[in-house]
């Protein structure tokens, strides 16, 4: 918000006062602080050098005067730059697809499956698919899951049961 002071004898006083919003999208500077992250993530700079850069040009998060570190990660992340190798790497065991792979073959949100999940649409014998020391929810790699899958989502089958051996029609 810009603000301008009108003093008696004439001379005035303008000033820039940061507002608080709830998203950076609100911001009017937010394209283009998304694509210096990007560009500046890809040169190799850490969350904390890019945040200070930006800062000292003038952009700002959301809720502060400053530019977070977290919120610098938080758009690398969801723009999918990653800076260790390891973060581009699904966790994985041998014989199961991740949530995250299912969502990705089927070409839906991870949320879409964790709601589904959530709202015991798709059941889940957590002793067989959920990885007790990840806590990673695992189906089995085959053709016949992802059949299944894009038949649920489609709208074909009702419910998914990975604890029994019949679907709901």
């Amino acid at each position: 918000m810009q603000t301008r002071i009108v003093w008696k004898g004439g001379a005035t006083t303008t000033m820039m006062i940061p507002v608080a919003v709830g998203s950076l999208s609100q911001l009017s500077f937010a394209h283009e602080m998304e694509e210096k992250i990007i560009e500046f993530s890809q040169a190799g700079k850490s969350d904390k050098e890019i945040a200070d850069y930006l800062t000292q040009g003038g952009f700002r998060s959301p809720m502060g005067q400053d530019v977070l570190p977290n919120t610098v990660k938080v758009i690398r992340l969801k723009r999918r730059v990653f800076q260790k190798r390891g973060q581009s790497h699904p966790l994985g065991i041998t014989g199961f697809l991740t949530l995250s792979q299912v969502a990705q073959i089927i070409n839906v949100s991870v949320h879409w499956i964790y709601d589904r999940i959530n709202n015991k649409k798709i059941k889940i014998n957590k002793t067989y698919t959920q990885h007790y020391k990840r806590g990673l929810y695992l189906f089995p790699d085959t053709e016949e899951t992802i059949k299944m899958i894009e038949e649920f989502k489609n709208g074909n089958l009702k419910n998914l049961r990975f604890s029994e051996e019949y679907q709901d029609a």
